[in-house]
């Protein structure tokens, strides 16, 4: 047992597919639960990890509810037949319902806080839309992942821009 779980974190930090955060996120909750290595928890133990790994790379909570809960454990049982494409897509449901709820709970009310795609915002700075995404991806710019853009608000924009003329 402890040899597996020690084969699951190093194959979590390899991450060696180059799987993006959401699907390293469901595989490596999958992986663990399939490892068992307690008694009891190990549900909750691998929500854990795999919501971590969602914090980790900018991502909100994936929130499994007791309406899901059926779905939750028939596409877990379909990746136990190496078939993890249902488990990472209800993973992904359960993000981007998270991030409906907090996008609508931080309505912006001044123009500067509205969300920009990066294309917008590199009109608004002397950055390229590419170099911009390396930003994002790399943290230096607080911007968040919506699908597949990254989005930046005016004003985070303007706050980076003043940070790189300070130093």
């Amino acid at each position: 047992m402890p040899y597996l779980v020690t084969q699951l974190v190093e194959w979590n930090n390899r991450n060696p597919d180059e799987l993006r955060p959401i699907e390293l996120a469901s595989i490596l909750h999958h992986k663990f639960v399939h490892i068992h290595p307690f008694r009891d928890g190990n549900g909750r133990v691998a929500r854990l990890l795999m919501n971590l790994t969602l914090m980790r790379n900018g991502y909100p909570i994936a929130v499994i509810l007791n309406v899901d809960r059926k779905k939750y454990y028939d596409t877990l049982k379909k990746a136990d037949s190496e078939y993890p494409t249902p488990f990472v897509s209800f993973v992904a449901s359960a993000v981007e319902r998270s991030l409906d709820l907090y996008l609508r709970a931080l309505e912006p009310t001044e123009a500067e806080d509205k969300l920009l795609t990066l294309e917008e915002a590199s009109a608004e700075s002397p950055y390229s839309q590419e170099y911009l995404s390396l930003l994002a991806r790399r943290r230096r710019i607080a911007a968040v992942k919506i699908g597949r853009k990254w989005m930046i608000t005016k004003r985070a924009l303007q706050q980076y821009l003043k940070q790189i003329q300070g130093n």
